[in-house]
């Protein structure tokens, strides 16, 4: 480090003018040592120690939002702003500020992944909202880049960026600076990485309960319907994740009409029960049976392979007036609906309502009712393989002890003798082995 110094003292071309002699500069370069730099990097230390000592378990706006204020601090601006894009649909997925409270999108710091300095927002052609300058009073600005990597494989890099605002025009950033706001950003993607791995672990958690929860129920049960799973399992479900409203499907053979069988909360009903409803006139229906729609994450609605959202009821262009109607009537902000398939074939779905308070659904509890409705189908075929390998012991054991009456008969008796008594009991062999054939392609497992 010292000899840095030295180097730097001695090729400084302002420094040269005071004609330093090589006891002089050894002096500055130990007292430069001993005071700025020593000082300055133990700043640096203790600030990293705030950042990455942020709490993990707070909500992801919190999380920013604490940040934002330690590096506005630290760095000495005005103001900051840190988002956090889907690495997929590069939608603002979490933001949080200092001093700062415009939600803008996403930035040219994203697409370079390098510093951006802006030191002057009005001159800047690539800055679009200029009317900070305006609104907030801040002329310059620096944008460093965010980046949290997956921890799978094949997993995409999460991206983001830190937005700090200064009120001084034409400001000069320096190398020491713009180096102190890079390593803050990476602290900060250390702490985000710490949010994610407690939130996956959450989400598992979360996910082994309502597997428990699906066998425990439908263990040591027969005949079992699709309807009795609703009636057990959705309250079970509330424990684990709010569940407002909910509506069980049934669709018609002819995939032309769906049926409302069940909702939840019992006894408090917003549709008429057994009511049936045309697909062709429910465009929310007809995207999730028949897959009609682009999928992707659009302004109203998202469409995956797993789900429908309907962000806004009221604008999306899956709804029709019916829903509209619902949804100014009852308060209810977004819509939820997964499939419940069985051999790519829906025959039931379910569908979640977002009311009142609740805006929206989030991502983790889409995430959560979607393992929930894949594991309630995976449930369903574990039982109706049970009936089948219930069914399939009689008639094994039928032909084994026939088989066996066969050989013991050949190896004993005259074949003419018994020659009748063989015939019956080789259409029995062959009944049974009939009706195993026919189990072997038993519909809907």
């Amino acid at each position: 480090m010292e000899e840095l110094i030295i180097q730097f003292i001695r090729t400084n071309p302002i420094l040269a003018n005071y004609n330093l002699t090589e006891h002089d500069i050894n002096e500055l370069a130990v007292l430069l040592r001993k005071h700025c730099i020593a000082t300055h990097v133990e700043h640096v230390v203790r600030m990293v120690e705030e950042v990455i000592s942020i709490d993990p378990t707070m909500e992801w706006k919190e999380i920013l939002a604490a940040a934002a204020q330690k590096i506005v601090q630290f760095l000495h601006a005005d103001a900051a702003s840190i988002r956090i894009f889907d690495p997929e649909t590069e939608k603002l997925v979490a933001f949080g500020s200092y001093q700062y409270y415009s939600e803008t999108g996403r930035e040219k710091v994203i697409q370079s992944g390098k510093s951006y300095l802006v030191p002057n927002i009005l001159n800047e052609p690539d800055y679009m909202n200029k009317d900070v300058v305006k609104d907030l009073g801040f002329h310059s600005l620096m944008a460093i880049p965010i980046v949290i990597k997956g921890f799978l494989e094949h997993e995409a890099i999460i991206q983001g960026t830190i937005q700090l605002y200064y009120k001084e025009a034409d400001k000069e950033f320096d190398p020491l600076e713009v180096a102190n706001a890079e390593l803050m950003a990476r602290r900060v993607s250390y702490v985000l990485a710490k949010k994610r791995i407690l939130d996956l672990q959450k989400l598992n958690i979360q996910k082994e309960k309502i597997v428990e929860k699906i066998f425990v129920k439908l263990s040591h049960r027969e005949g079992i319907k699709m309807k009795d799973v609703f009636q057990m399992m959705i309250p079970e479900l509330v424990n684990i994740i709010q569940v407002q409203s909910c509506t069980l499907f049934s669709v018609s053979s002819d995939r032309k009409h769906v049926q409302i069988e069940l909702e939840y909360p019992s006894g408090q009903e917003i549709h008429q029960i057994c009511c049936t409803y045309a697909v062709q006139d429910h465009p929310y229906f007809h995207a999730l049976l028949n897959d009609t729609e682009t999928r992707g994450d659009f302004e109203y609605e998202r469409i995956t392979q797993s789900y429908i959202l309907i962000k806004d009821p009221l604008k999306s262009r899956l709804s029709n007036d019916d829903l509209k109607r619902y949804a100014s009537r009852k308060n209810v902000n977004s819509v939820l609906l997964i499939p419940l398939a069985a051999k790519n074939e829906i025959n039931y779905f379910l569908v979640f309502y977002a009311k009142d308070r609740r805006q929206e659904f989030t991502e983790y509890e889409i995430d959560l009712l979607t393992f929930f409705g894949k594991e309630i189908m995976k449930a369903l075929r574990i039982e109706k393989l049970d009936d089948v390998l219930h069914d399939f012991k009689n008639p094994a054991v039928a032909i084994a002890g026939f088989a066996k009456r066969t050989k013991k008969l050949l190896e004993k008796e005259d074949i003419e003798t018994v020659k009748e008594k063989l015939s019956d009991y080789l259409d029995i062999i062959i009944q049974e082995s009939v009706r195993m054939q026919e189990l072997a392609i038993y519909p809907n497992i």
